[in-house]
């Protein structure tokens, strides 16, 4: 994974990756090899259930009474997402949001540390993506072993390997691979896909015989991990997804278009030869935190200021 290879993780650790979506988290433990240890999804619990702790807090329910008014989650999540704090023009909570937040993000880290107990002895960074990540920025931007991205390609990538890249192909791209799949006598329309990106990424030029076909084939195809990344680099460098870039990359194929493709070269210092090299100046040996003391560092400050209460609805 880049972020392991640009440093921005320790790569002597395994990751607790989190995506904090609206209505749903998802985390996955990985080792630097990008192998996935575990992986769940936790339903109801993002970006909604911190909306619907606004809204049942004393302040926006006295607010409700006073005026008669019923908030709506999705424009109370506007006005997180904007940063005004208030709710159309006159109902502010941005003195109950910073303890609302605090909560609601310490209950999830919680939820995931406990559910994810048997996973953590190894993890040393905790990295954080998705719509509401954000977020908690400022909380975590000083802390060790902490991380969240800014390039939209971290996000692309990180999904991959939450939700084992799938895809789903279009009617006349299904038909066209469905076609290949009967002709070379393949089980899955996957394993078609796979090879083609095999020929596209390595400019391999199958002489295929096929007739396309129609009917009823599940158009939905799981990626190989081995084209995760470079087509979902393909698809960040054109501003579109991860199915449109499959899409596109498999139709120019076999259409006889030469496919433009060219991974990006890693990033190099120039070395100044008339440097004089520098005796490397030796770190401490410092241990670093893992597993749960990694997450205990989070809320070590809220604890000591307040009772922790409940982060989120369930149900």
């Amino acid at each position: 994974m880049n972020a392991y290879k640009t440093e921005k993780l320790d790569p002597e650790g395994d990751t607790l990756a989190i995506d904090i979506g609206g209505g749903t988290t998802n985390y996955c433990v990985m080792t630097p090899n990008s192998d996935v240890l575990t992986r769940r999804s936790i339903p109801k619990v993002g970006g909604v259930s911190l909306a619907n702790d606004i809204i049942n807090s004393d302040l926006m329910q006295s607010y409700a009474k006073r005026d008669n008014v019923a908030f709506k989650v999705a424009k109370m999540m506007d006005a997180i997402a904007d940063g005004s704090l208030t709710y159309g023009r006159k109902y502010d909570f941005s003195s109950v949001f910073p303890g609302l937040l605090e909560n609601w993000f310490n209950g999830l880290m919680d939820s995931i540390t406990t559910a994810a107990n048997d996973y953590l002895a190894d993890v040393t960074n905790i990295m954080l993506i998705g719509g509401c990540a954000n977020l908690v920025r400022h909380k975590l931007s000083a802390k060790p072993g902490f991380y969240i991205p800014v390039d939209p390609i971290y996000q692309i990538l990180l999904h991959c390997w939450l939700y084992e890249m799938q895809v789903r192909l279009a009617p006349s791209v299904t038909a066209k691979v469905e076609g290949i799949r009967i002709a070379l006598n393949y089980s899955k329309l996957s394993d078609t896909v796979n090879l083609l990106l095999d020929a596209i990424k390595h400019q391999w030029k199958l002489n295929l015989a096929y007739q396309p076909q129609t009917g009823t084939v599940k158009p939905k195809v799981r990626l190989d991990e081995r084209h995760v990344e470079w087509v979902s680099q393909y698809a960040t460098e054109r501003g579109i997804n991860a199915t449109s870039a499959t899409n596109l990359l498999i139709s120019e194929y076999l259409t006889g278009n030469s496919v433009n493709f060219s991974p990006q070269p890693p990033t190099t210092v120039a070395k100044d030869s008339n440097s004089i090299p520098q005796q490397s100046k030796q770190e401490p040996d410092v241990e670093k935190p893992k597993g749960q003391a990694l997450v205990r560092v989070l809320s070590y400050e809220s604890n000591a200021r307040s009772p922790r209460r409940k982060a989120f609805t369930k149900g």
